[in-house]
């Protein structure tokens, strides 16, 4: 299997994976956009379930981030990799950023009498990713990134089918323990599940898989495709059913937990269908792209910000119909977090021609 693997070119970067990235980081900031509808908006009316299935539909991204991680992980590495050199990088591409961006976060909260500036609160926030909602998704991929030599040693021995079945046990278990440790010691406080790597382990384990056998992987998706078209809106269908559902009656979390990770497996399979369906489309090979690709961490990290000024901004100004409120975040959050961080990549790119295009 290993041959299937295009390993003269596998450093290069794959017009599929760039466009399944900057999809899912897109989808990323609609889901953040629409937070405040999903809260405010009358759950019985017709806008709420628009919206909130919008948002709970795109939720499959933050899994596919980890997907696309595992796979790039493996896929840049083949047999052998230099460990000093990849946490070298991981330190300088992933975390450095992070603890830039908290620090900005930070100092705009104190601003605004937001929070106080207690060391301790905040260094817990920033080994948990609470200080603001994407920060959560940095520090399960730092857990994914401490464990390589683990992921690799056990996918080296294991095989695929089986290491994927133990992945998935080990995530459903991990997904359905704090709910029921809650529920057997009511005075404890559990730590929630977003921050523990094993609440998403099955992804990072199909995309490391994925990237171990690339060519295997996509030769897969296109073989089946017909099958996955025709499954994606049923899974999508009882997903989302069961979730809205959920909120009137009773539906043991494992079912829950189940219907969630089935939808969002199959909606990175079909992402990454139609990405490689469409990888020779020209718009891919354009500069303002690739600069969106590469921009992709810096936009999941600061936009928030954006949407925290903007709605101080309508709260200022005492916009208050949620309609026009939603359409300005929108337009706005798009439209300045990208155009900020694609020039920043593009000032990065003259400023340091050979690291900033890694």
């Amino acid at each position: 299997m290993e041959s299937l693997l295009e390993v003269h070119d596998h450093r290069l970067r794959k017009a599929e994976l760039s466009l399944a990235n900057v999809v899912m980081c897109l989808l990323v900031v609609f889901i953040h956009v629409s937070s405040e509808p999903v809260d405010f908006l009358l759950k019985d009316s017709w806008q709420y379930v628009t919206v909130a299935t919008a948002v709970h539909l795109g939720g499959f991204a933050v899994p596919g981030f980890i997907f696309l991680s595992g796979l790039k992980s493996f896929l840049h590495h083949g047999d052998t990799i230099d460990y000093l050199q990849f946490y070298k990088r991981r330190f300088i591409t992933v975390m450095v950023p992070y603890l830039l961006w908290f620090c900005v976060y930070c100092i705009y909260f104190y601003i605004h009498n937001d929070i106080v500036m207690d060391v301790g609160a905040l260094a817990k926030s920033f080994f948990l990713g609470t200080l603001v909602s994407p920060f959560y998704f940095v520090v399960v991929i730092a857990e994914f990134y401490m464990l390589m030599p683990l992921w690799r040693w056990w996918l080296k021995r294991s095989r695929p089918f089986t290491a994927l079945f133990m992945a998935f046990v080990l995530m459903m278990v991990s997904k359905s323990l704090p709910q029921l440790l809650s529920a057997a010691f009511p005075a404890w406080h559990f730590p929630p599940q977003n921050v523990l790597f094993s609440s998403f382990l099955v992804f990072w384990v199909g995309g490391c898989l994925a990237g171990k056998y690339y060519e295997l992987f996509f030769r897969g998706l296109f073989r089946d495709a017909r099958k996955l078209l025709f499954l994606f809106p049923a899974l999508a269908a009882i997903d989302t059913v069961l979730w809205l559902s959920s909120a009137e009656v009773t539906i043991p979390i494992f079912w829950l937990n189940l219907a969630r990770m089935s939808y969002c497996a199959l909606a990175i399979c079909v992402l990454l269908f139609v990405a490689k369906t469409y990888q020779t489309w020209s718009f891919l090979g354009s500069n303002f792209f690739k600069r969106l690709d590469r921009a992709a961490y810096l936009i999941f990290l600061s936009h928030s910000l954006v949407i925290f000024m903007v709605n101080r901004f309508l709260d200022n100004y005492a916009v208050a119909a949620l309609g026009p409120r939603y359409l300005i975040r929108v337009m706005v959050t798009y439209s300045v977090t990208v155009a900020l961080c694609v020039a920043w990549q593009r000032l990065k790119e003259r400023l340091f021609p050979l690291s900033a295009k890694k």
